[in-house]
C-alpha cells in the first residue's frame, strides 16, 4: 500500500470489470470514483489546451485529427475546439478492430461507452488491426525517437 492505497486486481484484467468493481465499492461507501469516463473536466482540458496547442503548432494547416478511443476525452475536447475555429477539420476516432488488444484504446460495448462520449463529435470512426497498430508504433519509434 502506497499512501494508504490498496491495489485490487480484477480477475479478468478487463477495464469493464475494474469499472464495475470501482462503482460497486463506491456504492458501499468504500471509496470514491473520480471517473475520467464521466468527468467533464477531461474533454474540457483538451478543449482549452490540446486543441489550441495543435492549432498553433500546425499554424492551422491541418485537415484531419485522428485520436484513439480511450476515455474519449481527447477526441471530444479537441473536436469541440476544432469545429469552432476550423470546422472543416475532419475528426476521426480510432478504435481496435474486433479481437485486437491495443493498450490504452478500447472498442467500447454500448453499455460501457464513456458518458463524455458524443458520437456526433466524430466525422468517422476507423478500426485498426493489432498488426497495423504494432507496426505503426515501431515506425514512430524509429522515425520520431
Amino acid at each position: 500500500a502506497v499512501y494508504g492505497a490498496e491495489l485490487i486486481l480484477v480477475s479478468t484484467g478487463a477495464m469493464e470489470e475494474a469499472r464495475d468493481l470501482a462503482q460497486a465499492m463506491q456504492m458501499r461507501g468504500e471509496g470514491i470514483v473520480l471517473d475520467q469516463f464521466a468527468n467533464q473536466d477531461n474533454p474540457q482540458a483538451h478543449y482549452e489546451t490540446t486543441g489550441p496547442e495543435i492549432m498553433a503548432q500546425t499554424a492551422g494547416q491541418l485537415t484531419h485529427f485522428v485520436s484513439s478511443m480511450g476515455t474519449t476525452g481527447t477526441s471530444m475536447g479537441v473536436s469541440r475546439y476544432f469545429k469552432e475555429v476550423k470546422p472543416e477539420v475532419q475528426i476521426v476516432g480510432l478504435q481496435p478492430a474486433e479481437g485486437a488488444q491495443i493498450p490504452g484504446i478500447r472498442r467500447w460495448r454500448k453499455e460501457y461507452l464513456p458518458s463524455i462520449y458524443d458520437e456526433a463529435r466524430l466525422d468517422r470512426i476507423i478500426d485498426i488491426s493489432q498488426e497495423d497498430a504494432d507496426e505503426t508504433a515501431r515506425q514512430f519509434a524509429i522515425q520520431e525517437g
